[in-house]
Parts: structure tokens; sequence; C-alpha cells
């Protein structure tokens, strides 16, 4: 897991939540060896994943060729602290400092892993100033630099450090709920509540930060509010995490399991297949039987514009568990853009066979069923598609086409106008409902959907049709 800190404060005392145990220190370089003699740190990866242990290998490789640059150390750092290999971490970091000491990454970095091993909070400290002095503009810096003062039991000094951080960022909720925490230890309660009160409304959705309002309402000895805002903190998150992008991006480094789960959920969840690919590479060498991994992936590759390695992925989830509807349904949508009829409409029915009430798989059965030329057994699919819940603008363009190549011509008009209802921008919609109301007569209405097609997309076929109409004196 990856660790993260925040800060709680129970009564009037500030304490750090979530911290590693202590370590004992690395040992200490000499600044003034010459850094090609320096030794290259090697953590011991007995047990480590077999992605982990590539990477590491990989950057201290690249850091014995280039002995003297602070970015090898650093990079070497950073992966190293991503795995938790904090000794490593220290170390490396510490040497990318000595090399580059007016750069503030390293600087940082190396306070935030100090701090994770538990270090003497002066020491801490005296890393968060130098880094704070080098990028005053940074405010997770400051922040970090606030509450290692608070912990330390300097609050005026911590209370001005997070004024400093609302100065840059007004709006940076932790910054508020810090100082918040800072004037409740303080007594000042009135300055408390107005900051916490000012936090939970920027992250209305954090435990930690409405905890700290509970306490402070407490304090004032409005026990109902405190009561109520107690009950919705532990409805909530428990931890605040820091919006910190340089530590985020070490963080990104990691490739254990747990890393790569969480960054191939959260890219999936976004809709960002390409991005979710990598990970969820890692994930399958760990677990190459598992089938939804092999379906995730297929899922991506599918949106990413690689149908072939789609299909490969998805018949492997089927092969190692053939009862699997989302794979079935993804698989027959890969063949049904490939025009394989035969084989989307197999995969469709094994859909519907292991999910019964799947709406959507019944709804492309039917439409492959049409191209296929089985009009009736298509609309047949609709139908029964329709009965299990509300159909979306494109199940009911399919509808109207099936029911158009019938010769159902008012039928089809029909689910072609609901298509245009539940989506006002579906231009194939518009030109068709527009091609048969022409057929039924009705010039006006055929024009004004010809027209609308043609303003959503001025490529579309329509504006081909509305210029043979004009050609022909059909349309002014």
């Amino acid at each position: 897991m990856i660790r993260i800190f925040a800060i709680s404060l129970i009564g009037a005392t500030l304490s750090l939540l979530a911290l590693e145990p202590a370590a004992e220190a690395g040992p200490s370089t000499n600044p003034k060896a010459s850094a090609s003699e320096w030794e290259v740190p090697d953590p011991d990866t007995t047990g480590m994943q077999p992605a982990v242990v590539r990477l590491i290998r990989e950057a201290r490789g690249a850091l014995r060729t280039r002995p003297t640059s602070p970015e090898a150390w650093g990079h070497l750092a950073a992966v190293c602290y991503a795995h938790n290999e904090y000794d490593c971490a220290e170390v490396a970091y510490r040497h990318a400092t000595e090399l580059a000491p007016d750069r503030f990454r390293w600087i940082y970095l190396l306070a935030i892993v100090r701090q994770h091993q538990g270090a003497d909070p002066d020491e801490v400290i005296a890393l968060l100033q130098r880094a704070v002095d080098r990028a005053p503009d940074y405010p997770p810096a400051q922040y970090r630099l606030g509450y290692a003062l608070a912990l330390r039991g300097q609050m005026a000094e911590s209370s001005e450090v997070f004024l400093r951080v609302l100065e840059l960022r007004p709006d940076y909720a932790l910054a508020h709920r810090g100082l918040g925490d800072v004037l409740l230890a303080l007594g000042d309660l009135p300055r408390a509540v107005i900051h916490l009160e000012r936090a939970a409304r920027l992250a209305p959705k954090e435990g930690a930060v409405v905890s700290s309002l509970a306490r402070a309402y407490a304090r004032m000895g409005q026990k109902d509010r405190a009561r109520e805002t107690a009950e919705r903190a532990q409805t909530l998150k428990k931890s605040h995490a820091i919006r910190d992008p340089v530590h985020s991006e070490v963080l990104a480094l990691a490739v254990n399991l747990a890393a790569c789960e969480q960054r191939a959920e959260r890219h999936l969840d976004a809709g960002e297949y390409v991005q979710a690919i990598p990970d969820l590479k890692i994930i399958l060498e760990l677990q190459p039987d598992n089938p939804d991994i092999h379906a995730a992936l297929g899922q991506s590759y599918r949106e990413s514009g690689r149908p072939e390695l789609a299909i490969t992925h998805f018949t492997k989830a089927l092969t190692l568990k053939d009862d699997m509807a989302i794979a079935h349904f993804a698989l027959a949508s890969v063949f049904l853009d490939q025009g394989r009829l035969d084989d989307a409409i197999g995969h469709l029915r094994k859909t519907r066979t292991h999910a019964p009430e799947h709406t959507r798989a019944r709804v492309l059965l039917g439409e492959a069923l049409r191209r296929q030329g089985d009009i009736d057994e298509a609309i047949a699919e609709f139908e029964q598609a329709a009965k299990l819940g509300e159909l979306g603008a494109q199940a009911h363009f399919y509808w109207g086409k099936a029911l158009a190549s019938r010769g159902d011509v008012e039928q089809a008009a029909d689910h072609y106008k609901k298509a245009t209802q539940l989506s006002p921008d579906h231009a194939d919609a518009h030109f068709s409902l527009g091609f048969l109301l022409e057929r039924l007569g009705k010039m006006e209405e055929a024009l004004a959907h010809y027209r609308r097609a043609a303003e959503i997309d001025p490529t579309h076929r329509a504006a081909r049709r509305l210029r043979r109409l004009r050609a022909r004196g059909r349309q002014p």
C-alpha cells in the first residue's frame, strides 16, 4: 500500500497519522567524496514483484553510467521511495542534493523520506524550510512545513506558514484546516471555526476536515452541531491526501500490484484507456489467468483503436470464464464493427443466455440480425429490449432502420423521431427521419431534418441530399 500523511488534532494536541515505524537512518555519506566513487544503493529485492525488480535494476544501471548526475540519483531515489525502500531513497536523495544543492525537488523529497523514517522533527523542519526557500510559491511544501512545525509544538510559527499558504491559494482547504487546528490548539476558538468551516465547504467529502470542524464545535459548546458534524464525518473517508504534483510524480513510478490496480481502476473509470494499458499489462504479468484483467485489457485496446489485440484478450477471458457476459458482449461489439456478423451474433446470443436482462446486448443483436437480413427476428429483439427498460436514442435508431427495411414507414419514422428527441444532435437519425418524411410527401418537415443533420455535421450525406434537391428545384 502507498501510505499518505495526514494530521489529526485530538483535544489540543496535534499528531501525525499513518506514519511508518521509525527506521534506522542509512549510512552517512561523505560529501567530499567523488560522486563517481559513491556506492550505488542495492536494496534487497527478494520477494519483490518482477516489474518492481526490473525498475530498480534499470534505475541502478542508469546510475552506473551517469554517477555524477543528480537526476540519475534522484530517479533511483524516487523508484525506491515509490516501493517503500526508504533507506535506499534517503541515500540517493542525499547524493542528489549534494550534486545539486539548490534544486528544490531533491531537498523536498528528502524531507518527505526522512519524515517517513521517523527522523528528528528538527531535521525535517530544516529540510522543508530549505525547500520552501527555493520554491516559496509551492503550497504543498509550505503546508508540510506548517504541520511539521505544529507537531514540534511551534504553533505561532506554524500559523504564520499556513497564512502564507492561504496568501498563495485562498481556496487551499488543507491550509484552512491546518490553521484551524492550530488556532484550536491555541484556544482561539472563533477564528478556528471560521477556517475549519471554510475548509469543510471547500472539501465537503473529506472526513478528516469535517472531523476537525466537529471538534471545534464541541470546544465551542455547540453540542448539537458537533454531534451532527461528527456523524457526517463518520460517513466520509478519513484522511485528506495532499494534492502535491511533485510527490505524485514519484508515487506514479510504483509498479507493484496494489499501485497498478489503483491507477488502472482510476484510468478506466475516467475513460482513459490508453493510460490504463501499461498498468493492466503489469497486473496481467502477475495474474496471467485473471479473466477480468484480460477483459479490461480487451476493452482498453478496443477503445484505443487496436481491435485485433482486443479480440485476443476478450477471447482469452472467455477461455478462462466462458459465462463472462461482459466479455461476450464486448467481443461481439468488435466483431460487429468489423462486419463479422455471424461471430457477433453468436457472442450476442451467449450474452443473452448468461445475462438475459442485458438490454444493450439485445439491441445490438437486433442490429446485427437486421444487417444480416433477419428483419422479423431483429424487430423481436428490439421489442424484448423495450420490455426490459427505457431504450436510448441509438436503440430507437436501430429499431427504426429495421422497421424501414420491412416497409413499416410510419412506425420507423416514429422511432427515428424518438431518437432525435432523446439525442437532438443525432445526425443519422435526423437524416433517416427526413428521408422517410420525404417519402411520405412531407417535404417541409423532411427539409428541416436534412438541414438539422447538415448543421450537426457539414460533411454528412444530408448536405449532399439538400444540394440535389436544390438542383431539382425542390427546396428554396
